[in-house]
């Protein structure tokens, strides 16, 4: 969701940058889709990201970014194992597999920190 919720705010700044994705758990290296959840909360945003699939860590050269947004600590250090360069730590519970208030809660807090993610950039 914070990748969509940045290519938006970026957009919208008139900026140029590559956002993306990935994810440390196991299941990213699966390809999984959005859950319903997410759909909804994107989608009352008016933000389509049906076509998203989730991607691992493993998967992408990290030292072509000048800045990684890890969603949380323990997500912050497996980043650091992998990039050296700026990082911000959201702090934002994962709610992957929770209720749809988990989701909303999350993606509230999210848009909270793409104007300081954007600031950084």
């Amino acid at each position: 969701m914070l990748e969509r919720l940045l290519q938006k705010k970026i957009t919208e700044h008139g900026l140029d940058a590559d956002v993306e994705s990935v994810g440390t758990h196991v299941l990213a290296k699966m390809h999984v889709r959005s859950s319903r959840h997410a759909l909804r909360c994107m989608r009352e945003r008016g933000i389509d990201i049906s076509g998203h699939r989730s991607r691992h860590i493993t998967g992408v050269d990290l030292l072509r970014f000048t800045l990684v947004v890890a969603m949380t600590v323990e997500i912050a250090v497996e980043v650091k194992k992998r990039y050296g360069g700026a990082m911000i730590v959201a702090d934002v519970p994962n709610p992957f597999a929770r209720s749809l208030a988990a989701y909303k809660t999350c993606v509230e807090q999210l848009e909270g920190i793409t104007e300081n993610i954007v600031g950084a950039l």
